[in-house]
């Protein structure tokens, strides 16, 4: 600091800044209820220094506090230790009315007493209602009201209603610190009520408001038809309802505003209440209806009534004419007359009301609760002076019109209605029981009703022959005047049914019919039924019962249910057979026999039970018994069916025909059958092999078709006669049945009986097939037999008179003999021998056949076979004189004694073999030369027969070579030969045998008998072998595959394939 005079001079000083300010919660204090509102206020310090406390002005005054009506509380805010401290006073004064507003302050004491302070205008204003408030439903408005209190007026008032949506209202003048504001509701109701605020709205945009309950109720009294004023007849029954609009206390009824208890109380809920009462002279007034309405917030209870209620209007009158009660017979017309005074008279807005018990009269008559008609009636009216007259007519009464008839008018003006007393009407009727079913041979009742004011007379007739039926049984009754009488016949109808009606006469009242009663019978179907069912022997066949199970009306027609279906009888089946032994019916139950199938039935009542019987071996004899199940309209009873036949259809085969047929010979098939004839003569058919026959070996003779004949109507015999036209014995023959087809598809097939062909064995043909030396007629004689028993024929062969033959020097007797079998077609032996004369012998050949199937082995005799089977070695070995293994030298008599009487010739062609591809037949021989030649046979056999086991080895000759070949070759090779045969020759002679005859086997024949034989045995598959083969040719020339074909014939097949 710098003085005037220049001096100098300073000093520290230090700054404190702090800061106060003050909040009023609330603002501005309402006062709604109660002694006054609440005055709030906090104080907040701010600074670096912690206040000692905190002080309370109110006009400069400092408040003191009783912690009661004035409370006052101090607190840190910040944390201990923080820069700035904040401290905070809050001041709580109770009960404060408008008088307490103005200012108040706070004052917070500092240690350095620089203490600061804040200080706030408080406003305190009073808005008062009534806690509740209350309307009666149907008021035209409810106002609600609201006072307000203040030193300033309030600026503007509304009210929130219930939602919490705003609505404006009234505001008053402001006089007096005093201020009004006001909502109307229009026709306030339940809905209405709710929570409502008023709000005045003051300056600063502040409120001040308060809180009032409103509710509204209704009661209402109501009448059907709805109306406000109802007359009435003394008597009449007045039915009234109370409605809440919501659940209450205490609801109550007022006759002209005083308490009405004198009702029945109808029904009644939370809301509602029905009240009736008769009603009399003294009835007439206004009726209402009231409650009692209060709640937690609504404490004070409020009653409420109804508006203007019902004012009800009663009138006395006693010469009302009733109708007359009356009785009647089913059918007839019928009036009731109602005469009432009518004082109203000639006012037309009447409305009349017929009644049948509880029934209106609608339109042209009277309907029942599911809307069907009871009668057909009419309803006319006129106005007569000081009268007014009601005619009802009931065209044709029927028994459900019987009952009482009332009748009333009401004059619509006034709700006025009379009503007269009920009239009863009696029909007198006929009823008989409509239908029934029963089963065939079971009874059925069949009860009739008389209903009228006395007993009846009943009669019962058949509808179709008018016959009178005398019941058997009755029972009478009388309640409220109404006489029944009850008659029944019983009676077993027939099985078309029976028709059955019955009349009533009630004294001198004439007789009335019933409707037609039926009886249906419920019966078995012979037409779908069958007698006798035929089956093939060892199947099984159905049989089966069919009966009706259809529930039928009078008319005939399907009894139908409520839901339109048709009803059936419950119904079980069973099955009897018939004991032969026993005579006596017996369950099927445990009889491998029988078995129950299935039962259905049709939409028409067709009901099918089943029984499977077989496997069928002999003729049955069944029944089905049905039990039905008693129902609505259904007798129960059984029905049992007459005895049912199950037959065996059976078929036999056999011949008429020759005992061995040769070719050209006839033979007759013959089938008979037994089985159904209704439907004619049977389709015939010969089978064999599963093909019609014949085929091939026979062709029909006569008639294509088989000739039938019946001996009844259930046996027939067909014939058809064929002619053999080539021997099948050789191939097996043939087995041939006979097929029968029935009408109606069954079939029978008869057991297959064999049919033979046999070789005709005396015919030249088969003399052609025996193996005759040549030139044999010239020395020989040769005769055959007669045809034998077993159709066989004997060749003998004799040397003619004077020749020297070699037959007697083979054999030793003078003739030979060969057999033809009529079934093989063969001669045994095989060849003939014949006589020769004797001449020199100059050579043997010696030859053996070994038999190589299924050996596995190709080629051999053949340059393509292997090194040792080669058509070179095997001659090499046969021939060889050196090998001590393999050779003729070995096995030959003349070689191995090697005394120079024969040798083994050297001339090509003389030594070999032979292989049969076919019959996989190798044949090897050698030539030997005698020296000198011999004459007689005897010694050439035994110089050069081979001993029992020998044979010409031309195998396994050399030991030390491997020996490739398998062991099944090796076998077949070490096996004996199945033919070893010894030929002599001369220099100009052919080789003949010179073995014995009788042991040469069938195998040593020419290349013809050989070729014979194959023929025999694979000839039906040779066509078809030539076929294949020369497609295959063929194909094979357009491949490159390969170059050569291997053919192989099996017996049953061929095979092809590449070499």
């Amino acid at each position: 600091m710098t003085f005037p005079d220049g001096h100098e001079d300073s000093a520290d000083t230090t700054a404190v800044v702090r800061a106060v300010s003050i909040s009023v919660e609330g603002e501005p204090v309402t006062t709604t209820t109660g002694p006054g509102g609440v005055i709030k206020l906090t104080c907040l310090y701010t600074g670096a220094a912690m206040p000692v406390g905190v002080n309370w002005y109110y006009g400069g005054e400092e408040i003191q506090f009783d912690s009661t009506t004035s409370i006052n509380a101090n607190s840190l805010v910040s944390e201990d230790g923080a820069a700035v401290t904040e401290f905070q006073g809050t001041m709580t004064l109770m009960d404060k009315t408008r008088a307490d507003d103005g200012e108040y302050s706070c004052s917070f004491s500092m240690a350095d007493k620089q203490n600061p302070s804040a200080s706030a205008s408080v406003a305190v204003v009073t808005v008062t209602t009534e806690t509740c408030a209350f309307a009666e439903g149907g008021s035209e408005s409810a106002t609600l009201t609201c006072e307000y209190e203040g030193t300033a007026a309030a600026l503007s008032f509304k009210m929130r209603i219930p939602g919490d949506s705003e609505v404006e209202g009234t505001l008053g003048e402001f006089s007096v610190n005093m201020q009004t504001g006001t909502y109307v509701l229009s026709n306030p109701t339940n809905s209405n009520s709710g929570n409502y605020e008023c709000v005045f709205g003051l300056e600063n945009d502040l409120e001040a408001s308060a809180t009032i309950e409103f509710a509204a109720r209704t009661a209402t009294v109501s009448h059907t038809p709805v109306t406000e004023t109802l007359g009435v007849v003394a008597g009449d029954t007045i039915t009234l309802t109370c409605t809440l609009d919501q659940e209450e206390f205490g609801l109550k009824w007022y006759k002209d505003d005083v308490d009405f208890t004198d009702f029945h109380v109808e029904s009644e809920t939370s809301t509602t209440q029905v009240i009736s009462f008769d009603s009399s002279a003294s009835s007439t007034g206004v009726y209402k209806c009231g409650a009692t309405f209060f709640s937690d917030a609504c404490p004070v209870r409020k009653h409420f009534k109804s508006g203007a209620g019902i004012t009800l209007t009663v009138s006395s009158v006693s010469d009302i004419t009733p109708p007359e009660s009356q009785v009647v017979t089913e059918g007839e017309t019928v009036e009731f007359v109602c005469r009432f005074p009518d004082p109203y008279t000639p006012r037309t807005a009447k409305r009349v009301d017929w009644r049948f018990g509880k029934r209106p009269f609608v339109e042209n008559g009277f309907y029942s609760e599911t809307g069907d008609q009871i009668s057909s009636a009419t309803v006319t009216n006129a106005e007569e002076t000081g009268e007014f007259v009601t005619t009802l007519q009931i065209t044709s009464a029927t028994r459900e019109a019987a009952g009482e008839y009332t009748c009333s008018v009401t004059w619509s003006a006034e709700y006025l209605s009379l009503g007269a007393t009920p009239a009863t009407l009696q029909v007198r009727y006929v009823d008989i029981t409509p239908f029934t079913n029963v089963p065939l041979g079971s009874s059925a009742t069949l009860a009739c009703t008389a209903v009228g004011n006395v007993l009846a007379t009943i009669t019962f007739k058949d509808a179709s022959t008018d016959d009178v039926i005398t019941p058997e049984t009755q029972a009478d009754s009388t309640e409220d005047s109404v006489v029944t009488t009850t008659r029944s016949v019983i009676f077993a109808p027939e099985a078309e049914g029976r028709s059955v009606v019955c009349s009533a006469e009630w004294g001198s009242v004439e007789n009335t019919g019933s409707d037609t009663a039926r009886v249906n019978v419920l019966k078995f179907d012979e037409a779908q039924m069958e007698d006798t069912v035929w089956a093939a022997s060892g199947t099984v066949v159905r049989q089966k019962c069919v009966y009706n199970t259809m529930i039928r009306d009078a008319a005939g027609n399907p009894l139908l249910d409520d839901d339109e279906r048709k009803i059936y009888a419950a119904t079980s089946s069973a099955w009897e057979y018939y004991d032969e032994d026993t005579t006596s019916w017996i369950a099927i139950a445990g009889n491998e026999d029988y078995r129950s199938g299935s039962s259905y039935q049709t939409n028409d009542g067709v009901k099918t039970s089943e029984l499977f019987v077989g496997p069928v071996t002999s003729e049955h004899t069944v029944r089905c018994v049905i039990s039905i199940t008693a129902g609505d309209h259904l007798v129960a009873g059984t029905l049992t069916s007459s005895g049912l036949t199950v037959s065996e259809a059976s078929a036999t085969m056999s011949f008429e025909k020759p005992d061995l047929p040769v070719t050209g010979e006839s033979v007759t098939m013959v089938c008979s059958t037994t089985g159904p004839g209704s439907g004619g003569e049977p389709t015939f058919s010969f089978v064999s092999g599963g093909e019609e026959f014949p085929t091939g070996t026979y062709y029909i003779k006569s008639a294509p078709d088989p000739t039938v004949t019946s001996t009844s109507e259930t046996e027939f015999t067909a014939k058809l006669e064929i002619m053999v036209e080539r021997p099948s014995i050789l191939m097996g023959g043939h087995t041939v049945s006979c097929e029968v087809l029935f009408d109606g598809g069954l079939k029978v097939e008869s057991t297959a009986e064999q049919l033979d062909a046999y070789f005709d064995c005396a015919g030249t043909t088969m003399r052609d097939v025996l193996l005759m030396d040549n030139d044999i007629e010239t020395y020989t004689d040769v005769t055959y037999s007669a045809k034998q028993a077993d159709g066989s024929t004997v060749a003998t062969s004799t040397c003619k008179d004077g020749q020297n033959a070699l037959l007697k020097e083979i054999s030793g007797v003078a003739e030979h003999s060969a057999t033809c079998s009529a079934t093989t077609a063969q001669w045994t032996p095989p060849r003939l021998l014949g006589c020769r004369p004797i001449s020199n012998i100059n050579f043997i050949k010696i030859a053996q056949v070994i038999d190589l199937t299924d050996s596995g082995i190709e080629n051999v005799c053949n340059d393509q076979a292997d090194a040792e089977l080669t058509e070179d070695k095997i001659i090499e070995y046969l021939t060889s004189t050196t090998s001590q293994v393999c050779g003729a030298r070995l096995v030959v008599p003349c070689l191995v004694a090697n005394d120079g009487t024969c040798v083994i010739s050297d001339t090509v062609g003389d030594n070999g073999c032979e292989f049969d591809s076919v019959s996989q037949r190798l044949t090897v021989f050698v030539t030997v030369n005698l020296t000198p030649p011999l004459t007689s046979t005897s010694t050439a056999r035994s110089k050069t027969s081979l001993a029992a086991d020998d044979k010409l080895k031309f195998w396994s000759c050399d030991e030390s070579a491997p020996q490739s070949r398998s062991v099944r070759l090796n076998r077949l090779f070490e096996s004996s030969p199945i033919e070893t045969d010894i030929m002599a020759a001369g220099n100009n002679t052919g080789f003949i045998s010179i073995s014995d005859a009788d042991t040469v086997p069938i195998e040593d024949r020419s290349t013809t008998v050989s070729m014979l034989n194959i023929i025999l045995m694979i000839g039906g598959i040779m066509l078809a072998a030539i076929i294949i083969f020369t497609v295959t040719i063929i194909a094979r020339r357009r491949s490159i595959k390969s170059n050569s074909l291997k053919v192989e014939v099996f017996p049953g097949r061929l095979v092809i394939s590449d070499a």
